[in-house]
């Protein structure tokens, strides 16, 4: 069992850093990536799939719908462009070359854009909802559009659910008096306004996200569709897919110990873990707003606008290391926050048990709650197996 492990983290840490040096180099790096995958898993695999026409099709199938999993961007026309990739996909990954990758992510900027455009001319005009709509929610149960005009008329069918569900929120949203912003009877032109207001501003940063990108996260997708393609189970961890495997196999991580959330073009914090280094610290609060990161005493790095993935990766990282936040709290005042780094126990990965008494019996009953499977292999310490046995 322990050689199997040590054959799977030695193929992890291969792969793992391939994808960092290629990554660093030419813009061509997701050619040899994508090959150096292909070629480790037919040559690795404990089921290895046959290299041929029925294997590029079911990458073709899985990267599209990794793209665009509920059909609200591509057309039907740029499917059919792309089907002819169907039967060239092995032959190019074997030979290094993208042109499938390429074309894909070309079309879908263009069909961004096209959306970006639409949804903003949808969404300036109130919706009427005395007409009655049939929308569609199941993927699966509806083909790409046909063009750009039934394209537009998918996105105004989802734009107008996800309005109304925010009407539904905000009318039943209490007020500080203790009633509701509406009424059920009675239909507020101004509630539907805001709730369209919302629905505009979530769907800007779901599409300033996609848009934004980098090639990184362009490149782990279609790594993850060829991975996908030899079976369900079989996956492309990233650099950063790693550090979160690991944190959810150890129940630790070496960080401050703050857990973030992304607000608009803001990152902001939501809670401090109990005995972290940012506890300890107690400057540090839910509800910050974190503006810029340093290591140590070195130039801040503005944070407003970046992805919560990209700040993590400032936030974080080694034991014993400083990182120093430029925060703003609540009531709008600038704070210099610095804080050491240390290792993080996230508690709630690990077992927990409790004794349950029954009130009209008094019989006793164990209870042990086993979140996931863990075990740090790298210093051999708390394991799952051990923990429940203690319990």
């Amino acid at each position: 069992m322990k050689r199997l492990w040590l054959k799977i983290g030695l193929v992890v840490a291969i792969l793992v850093l391939f994808a960092v040096v290629l990554l660093a180099k030419e813009p061509s790096k997701e050619k040899g990536l994508a090959q150096f995958l292909f070629q480790s898993l037919e040559a690795g695999h404990y089921n290895p799939r046959v290299a041929n026409n029925d294997l590029g099709k079911r990458i073709y199938t899985l990267y599209l719908k990794s793209l665009d999993p509920n059909k609200r961007f591509f057309l039907k026309s740029d499917i059919e462009e792309l089907r002819g990739f169907q039967s060239k996909i092995d032959d190019e990954l074997r030979q290094g070359s993208s042109e499938f990758y390429d074309s894909s992510w070309d079309i879908l900027q263009k069909r961004l854009k096209e959306v970006n455009e639409l949804t903003q001319d949808i969404l300036k005009k109130p919706f009427d909802f005395s007409i009655d709509d049939n929308f569609e929610t199941d993927p699966e149960k509806i083909d790409y559009s046909q063009s750009s005009s039934d394209l537009k008329e998918r996105w105004r069918l989802y734009l107008k659910d996800q309005t109304l569900l925010a009407y539904y929120d905000l009318i039943t949203e209490p007020k500080e008096n203790g009633k509701f912003a509406g009424t059920k009877e009675s239909f507020d032109p101004v509630i539907e306004e805001r709730a369209r207001e919302k629905v505009a501003k979530n769907l800007k940063n779901i599409l300033d996200r996609m848009q934004q990108e980098n090639d990184e996260d362009r490149v782990d997708e279609y790594l993850n569709a060829i991975a996908n393609s030899f079976d369900p189970h079989t996956e492309y961890m990233a650099p950063q897919g790693k550090d979160d495997f690991d944190i959810a196999l150890t129940g630790t991580l070496e960080g401050i110990g703050a857990t973030l959330k992304q607000d608009g073009e803001y990152i902001k914090v939501v809670e401090i873990v109990p005995g972290s280094p940012a506890w300890r610290q107690k400057v540090l609060q839910a509800d910050d707003t974190i503006l810029k990161v340093s290591q140590g005493s070195g130039e801040p790095v503005d944070i407003v606008g970046m992805q919560v993935t990209d700040a993590v990766k400032l936030i974080r990282g080694k034991k014993g290391t400083e990182v120093r936040l430029t925060v703003r709290k609540p009531d709008g005042r600038i704070v210099l926050v610095p804080i050491v780094r240390d290792v993080v126990v996230i508690e709630e990965t690990y077992a927990k048990s409790a004794i349950i008494i029954n009130g009209k019996t008094a019989k006793k009953y164990g209870y042990v709650y086993l979140p996931s499977f863990y075990r740090d292999y790298k210093t051999n310490s708390r394991n799952s197996a051990d923990d429940v046995r203690a319990e």
